[in-house]
């Protein structure tokens, strides 16, 4: 089950008066209540293949806590399944680039060059796991250095040739609008065609907001917030203030994405750069072998964990009584980015009065740039 959201846009007869805007979520969140009783073992195995999307990073939130509490949790294993996690989040990145070209420039042919980043994390897993399922409670590990580094090498080459048209190390360096516009001329990959391609059609700028970036927040003030307060979940607020998470919100302090901000805002093309920063990065942080999944144990029998995806942050809180499940909750970047007075909605309401079908291609490509990964349907009404 993954996150869909039905989105139905009222247009505004006056033009200095916002779009109503409202939203219909199914949220992975709503499954959790479902895990109640079962045994953990059980849950962990199932995780993974309920998610389609961002499966793995799902099913090492899960499997974290519940090693925590379980009293099972090995430095080096979590280390292993942060590299498939990279794999995985690096494939979303690739594929929405490539997915938002063929929608945008009309080149379904640009798909092709897909094919070898569908194995990265299957490639992973086996490197590090070999025929044991990554995600499993006391997963085996068995751990191939040589492999493991024959597959950062395979991901940095092909990042090279179809992302960057360079190397990524040097590509990270770039700080300045002049840098990025001077490799967007002399590229001639599809994530340069792209970024012309917001420019000449004018939607560079599309969906901006003064929401703020979900910056640090403690864990276990979170995990109170999603048991004690029954709204938060479907309207998560801190302070009472909205925030958003995904890569911009990580990348705000980059120096790259702080000159793009100052010339189109917190917009579509600014919100795509942010994506190309985390992509470029993940060969390296693949070789640093960081532990990306976090877990802070509330109780003896409570824990929440958190990792950082594609889409956003993601957490998952879990309370145990033995091995067996007393309470589970899923929140996902789509809750925080995709409420009633969330980000997507402020960036939809500010849209341009226009026709209908230019309003619904706009609002379907901010929430592409908000979300990388999220199903959704626009109607305009």
């Amino acid at each position: 089950m993954d996150t869909h959201i039905l989105i139905d846009i009222h247009p505004s007869s006056k033009q200095d008066q916002p779009h109503d805007v409202r939203l219909q979520t199914k949220l992975p969140a709503q499954l959790a209540s479902g895990f109640k009783g079962l045994n953990i073992e059980d849950v962990t195995k199932r995780i993974p293949l309920i998610f389609s999307i961002c499966g793995a990073a799902q099913g090492y939130c899960a499997v974290d806590a519940a090693e925590h509490l379980l009293q099972k949790n090995n430095p080096e294993r979590s280390q292993a399944r942060s590299l498939i996690v990279l794999a995985e989040q690096a494939k979303e990145y690739i594929l929405r680039n490539l997915m938002e070209w063929a929608e945008l420039g009309s080149d379904q042919a640009a798909l092709k060059s897909f094919a070898p980043v569908t194995q990265w994390r299957k490639q992973f897993a086996n490197a590090t796991f070999a025929q044991t399922a990554p995600f499993h409670l006391d997963a085996l590990l068995h751990f191939n250095s040589e492999k493991v580094k024959q597959e950062i090498e395979a991901v940095e080459t092909y990042l090279h040739k179809h992302v960057f048209n360079q190397p990524t190390e040097e590509w990270v360096k770039m700080t300045t609008c002049e840098d990025f516009f001077q490799w967007m001329e002399r590229s001639k990959t599809i994530p340069a065609q792209l970024v012309k391609l917001l420019l000449r059609k004018k939607t560079a700028t599309l969906g901006q907001t003064q929401i703020s970036p979900l910056n640090g927040v403690a864990s276990d003030v979170i995990y109170h917030k999603i048991f004690d307060d029954t709204d938060f979940p479907n309207k998560p607020k801190l302070d009472q203030k909205t925030a958003e998470t995904g890569a911009l919100a990580r990348q705000i302090n980059h120096p790259l994405i702080t000159a793009l901000a100052q010339e189109f805002g917190n917009g579509v093309l600014t919100r795509y750069v942010a994506r190309l920063i985390e992509l470029a990065h993940i060969p390296s942080r693949m070789r640093k072998q960081e532990r990306l999944c976090q877990t802070t144990q509330i109780s003896n029998d409570s824990a929440i964990s958190t990792l950082e995806t594609a889409r956003g942050r993601l957490y998952h809180a879990l309370c145990l009584e033995g091995e067996a499940v007393t309470d589970y909750q899923i929140l996902s970047p789509s809750q925080w980015n995709f409420h009633p007075s969330s980000i997507a909605v402020e960036s939809l309401q500010k849209l341009a009065y226009t026709d209908e079908q230019t309003i619904k291609k706009q609002a379907e490509m901010i929430i592409r740039a908000i979300d990388p990964c999220v199903g959704f349907e626009v109607r305009v009404h």
